[in-house]
């Protein structure tokens, strides 16, 4: 298995590492002056604070106006950006950023002060931040959040106006990926909405439900490898009206993950010709509510996932999907797919279903209702539909299926008023561990299964505590086959973008987690 840079560089280090990173041949200049024409389909984002607005929609653009300490290139590594050097300590715990020269678009200077006090924001008890818990590797950040401990106590403090240093609770192999995320971008004030930026791109105008367009920085350290003057998003909803636009030129990327590209076009002969695709680590499953009766029982979650045919609802259903049988992306999975259990295991499953319902003293007639929550969002109806046809067929029961719009089936998930639900997660960062921890305690936001397991709890412990890259690994490896074994979710597959350009559309990247970053895109 090929893993993630630093994966290994960094854990199996024995000596302080460096890290360097740099343009040649840097100019203020732009390469071009086009602008370009984008839309969201799901209307404005929520904010542009990276504390707030946190979903793919609202990180794609603040990756245009924001500048972390790290960078996903055009090879999809992580490289520095804000900072310009690095340094980690032998315990691999204490981080020392050196900044590099920058301004902010009002031509101020960004120091590490603004880092320190930006991060500590984002962790203040009664503070707004959406994923506090994303900074929880740093020492104290936990204890901070939850009011135990003050904000000074946090492990990340400014030396001076160009130095950083971040100390965390156990090293962590994916640090500087996970930095990467915009919600680690310093913020010039703490304002809801905010107005200065140091990325590649700042605001120029918003008009709310109708269009925002953003122009280039002229401050921005790397403004040579902007690659336009301008980006314009736009907010139509209807995806046919939007693949018109796209036909006449007036939008020059329609697809994953900006917008749903109507069923018709991914049928078409005409735009399959044209249909460009992309592997990212984002996992469909279904949460198995397992503090409802009857799906406490493994028996009951496992029989519903070896009844599945996946292969048959990638064919048919989520052409360029892959089956996959494990919540880890198959890009992180440290198991063998193949090796984990028979997709559409028939035989298994209803041995295990029989099983399930002698020990609860049930029959298929007295069986409470099974119901199949799912979003709205295209093609999920009918992955529901072909879900329920086949535990009828395999399993014998009727299953009930419910749409609703994202946000109310992501309150059911929240409270619990559910028993199955259908979800897409992506991984934050390149490790294992971001799907697994999901699953550590029943309290975490993204818990929806409210599954939670003593032995499980000891795997993820002991690979925070490993002394070496393999060892971690195999801590890791035990975690995610529990968790298998356990199936407080059902996996189903892992995703796969697809996507259409204007065909001299070039330089725009799409990281591993599915981000999009239009910083050198250009016509």
């Amino acid at each position: 298995m090929k893993h993630p840079r630093f994966f290994l560089s960094l854990f199996g280090a024995a000596v302080i590492a460096a890290i360097f990173y740099s343009f040649s041949g840097h100019k203020d200049t732009l390469t071009t002056s086009s602008t370009l024409q984008l839309n969201f389909q799901e209307g404005d984002p929520l904010s542009l604070n990276p504390h707030v607005g946190i979903d793919l929609r609202c990180r794609a653009i603040e990756r245009l106006l924001f500048e972390g300490l790290t960078r996903v290139d055009s090879k999809g590594e992580c490289q520095l950006a804000a900072a310009e050097h690095v340094e980690l300590s032998l315990d691999q715990l204490t981080y020392t950023f050196k900044l590099r020269p920058h301004l902010w678009s009002n031509g101020e200077k960004v120091t590490a002060h603004q880092f320190e006090a930006s991060w500590k924001e984002a962790l203040k008890p009664d503070g707004l931040c959406a994923r506090s818990d994303l900074f929880y590797i740093i020492k104290n950040a936990k204890a901070a959040k939850l009011g135990n401990v003050p904000l000074e106590d946090i492990g990340v403090s400014a030396l001076d106006e160009h130095t950083l240093t971040v100390t965390l609770e156990n090293p962590a192999p994916y640090f500087l990926d996970l930095l990467t995320h915009p919600i680690f971008s310093p913020l010039y004030s703490f304002e809801s909405e905010p107005t200065v930026f140091n990325g590649p791109f700042s605001i120029q105008e918003w008009k709310r439900d109708v269009a925002l367009q953003l122009q280039a920085n002229p401050n921005y350290w790397d403004l040579e490898h902007v690659g336009s003057s301008g980006i314009q998003f736009s907010f139509v909803k209807d995806p046919m009206t939007v693949l018109s636009l796209f036909e006449k030129g007036e939008i020059d990327f329609i697809g994953d993950p900006m917008t749903t590209l109507p069923l018709d076009a991914l049928s078409s002969s005409s735009f399959q010709k044209r249909l460009m695709y992309q592997d990212v680590a984002r996992t469909y499953w279904i949460y198995v509510n397992t503090e409802k009766f009857p799906y406490n029982c493994v028996k009951i979650r496992r029989a519903l996932a070896y009844a599945l045919d996946r292969k048959m609802l990638t064919d048919h259903i989520f052409q360029g999907c892959l089956p996959h049988k494990s919540p880890v992306p198959r890009n992180l999975s440290l198991l063998n797919d193949e090796a984990i259990y028979a997709d559409a295991d028939v035989k298994s499953a209803c041995q295990l279903f029989e099983e399930a319902l002698l020990d609860l003293g049930l029959t298929r007639e007295t069986l409470p209702q099974v119901i199949l929550s799912y979003s709205t969002i295209s093609g999920q109806k009918t992955l529901a539909e072909a879900i329920q046809q086949r535990w009828k067929e395999v399993l014998g029961i009727d299953v009930a299926i419910e749409g609703s719009e994202w946000s109310v089936l992501a309150s059911y998930f929240n409270n619990g008023k559910f028993q199955m639900g259908g979800v897409l997660r992506s991984a934050v960062y390149n490790d294992p561990l971001y799907h697994l921890e999901i699953f550590k305690n029943k309290e975490f936001p993204y818990n929806a299964s409210f599954w939670e397991n003593e032995q499980y709890q000891q795997w993820l412990n002991l690979a925070s505590l490993a002394p070496d890259t393999m060892t971690r690994l195999d801590y890791l490896r035990n975690a995610e086959r529990l968790l298998v074994e356990e199936m407080p979710v059902i996996p189903i597959f892992v995703d796969t973008y697809k996507f259409m350009t204007n065909r001299n559309l070039q330089g725009f990247i799409i990281d591993k987690s599915g981000c999009i970053d239009f910083k050198q895109a250009r016509i």
